[in-house]
């Protein structure tokens, strides 16, 4: 079976003893109650925001390729949790010996029966040759089954990591195990059943599970 391919005034008057409420305080009154309440609210909001922001953001995973990896996480967006999608991949074709670190985050809500999270901020790190570089990435949730892909660019060359099996109702139960490769016209499947370009994928946790092929046929896969 073939499986299918992801080719991403006027001054106001005071008058009158009624309205002498309104009428400007002295100079000397109205500087002094301005002052204390600038600085009360001024100190509450900077404490307050600098200690929340910075404790959530500081925290990484530790990694053996040197990522600055964070701890995925999940978001609001209308009312609707979406999770980070974070994932290492193994990268061995075309004479590389590398590992990809792909960070996506949802942005927005698609989808016309259920939302189904939209990844626009994505980025991506290789590692190779004990050098950290930053590629471009894209990350697609793959539809209402969640049959996702995610995909670098290097030179002229995109890697797209997807998946080989698809257990019942045509559904992924595993991370991406295999490798399309584009360049041009130039392209090569590496996803069908026979996964002629096999590679290793991991989803990102804190602890970080050791980066190893542990495919296997998904159930109700004939194979």
């Amino acid at each position: 079976m073939i499986r299918p391919t992801h080719l991403l005034a006027i001054p106001a008057l005071c008058v009158g003893v009624a309205v002498l409420v309104a009428c400007p305080p002295s100079e000397g009154e109205g500087e002094g109650e301005g002052e204390g309440e600038g600085e009360g609210e001024g100190e509450g909001e900077g404490e307050g925001e600098g200690e929340g922001e910075g404790e959530g953001e500081g925290e990484l995973i530790d990694n053996p390729w040197g990522f600055a990896m964070r701890v995925p996480g999940t978001h609001d967006i209308d009312g609707t949790n979406a999770a980070d999608a974070d994932y290492v991949c193994s990268l061995s074709i075309d004479g590389h010996d590398a590992v990809v670190y792909v960070r996506a985050t949802p942005t927005s809500l698609g989808g016309a029966m259920f939302p189904i999270p939209v990844y626009d901020d994505v980025a991506g790190y290789l590692f190779e040759n004990d050098t950290v570089t930053e590629v471009a990435a894209a990350y697609d949730y793959g539809g209402n089954h969640n049959n996702d892909f995610l995909s670098i660019t290097l030179g002229a060359v995109r890697y797209t990591w997807d998946h080989s099996s698809y257990g019942y109702g045509f559904r992924a139960c595993q991370p991406p195990d295999c490798v399309k490769r584009e360049e041009g016209l130039d392209f090569q499947d590496g996803c069908q059943p026979d996964r002629t370009l096999p590679e290793a994928c991991i989803e990102v946790t804190n602890p970080l599970p050791p980066l190893v092929d542990n495919f296997a046929l998904c159930a109700g896969d004939p194979g």
